[in-house]
């Protein structure tokens, strides 16, 4: 029988600072965009599938690794 484990990764982009289209966003704000494209992106691209959460208003990607245990 083989056993299964699993675990959740959690991690997010938190660059210092974004050059953008002089719109006014909270650097917070800013991160949790960064992070919800760069998500979308991936998924796109159909290799692998995350999901993200959002913790206390902070934008966060979630990968899960599984592995199989032979006896």
């Amino acid at each position: 029988m083989l056993s299964k484990v699993n675990a959740t990764v959690c991690f997010r982009i938190s660059p210092i600072e974004f050059a953008g289209n002089h719109q006014i966003v909270s650097q917070e704000e800013a991160a949790n965009n960064v992070n919800a494209k760069l998500l979308e992106t991936i998924n796109e691209a159909g290799q692998i599938y995350m999901t993200h959460a959002v913790i206390g208003g902070v934008y966060v990607m979630r990968f899960t690794v599984e592995a199989s245990l032979t006896e």
